[in-house]
């Protein structure tokens, strides 16, 4: 990776639209800074079932 992202932040990120953006628009230089992203998980919310082991 270069111009200040790596693969953790990738990672980091990764299914999360906004998170995604934030961190692009974060770039120093960006030459697309009203560029937006979103994925299909954008919305979901994650439910925690208490009986299960993570």
């Amino acid at each position: 990776m270069h111009a200040g992202c790596t693969a953790y932040d990738l990672d980091r990120v990764m299914g999360d639209g906004p998170a995604i953006t934030q961190l692009i628009r974060a770039v120093p230089d960006q030459p697309y800074p009203f560029v937006e992203f979103r994925t299909i998980y954008d919305g979901y919310t994650r439910v925690v079932d208490d009986e299960e082991d993570f």
